[in-house]
Formats: C-alpha cells, structure tokens, sequence
C-alpha cells in the first residue's frame, strides 16, 4: 500500500521497478513444474492482485501531467494479470 502513497516520482519509479521484478519472479515460479501443483491454490489470489495493481498504476498514470518514465510498467501489469487470469 506504502507503493500507492508514495509522493517523490523517483522514489515512485524505483520501487515499481522493485515491485514488477518480484511480481515477474512470482509470475515465473506459478509456472515452474516444480512449484506449479502448489502454486494453483494461490492462482486466484495472484491475479486479483495483479488486476488491482494494474488498475492502481492506470489511475496514477490518468493523474499524471508528464507522461511518466514507468508507463511502460502499466502494460507489464495488465499483461501480468490477463496471464494470472488464464491461470485461476
């Protein structure tokens, strides 16, 4: 939630950046057949994540006056959670 708050842009940046490389890491270990069995329990929960998360940083980015160096990162989310999607 303290991603959300977060008022200084590069302080915003960094820790977006942070929060979509554990979601990727999360994202491939769904995905690992060693971990994949486990994984489906959490599957549902993951993609609701992903799906506000996405809809979180859509908002941010709506509120911005500049376009922003961490757009890209609303596409990453929205590919991340259609993909959860498919999985739960």
């Amino acid at each position: 939630a303290r991603l959300w708050d977060e008022k200084d842009p590069e302080i915003f940046a960094e820790n977006l950046q942070d929060f979509v490389e554990c979601l990727n890491l999360i994202d491939s270990t769904m995905d690992d057949p060693a971990t994949k069995e486990m994984a489906k329990a959490h599957a549902t929960s993951f993609s609701y994540m992903l799906s506000e998360a996405a809809k979180k940083l859509k908002e941010k980015l709506a509120a911005t006056v500049q376009e922003p160096p961490w757009k890209p990162a609303v596409g990453k989310l929205e590919a991340l959670a259609q993909k959860a999607e498919k999985r739960s």
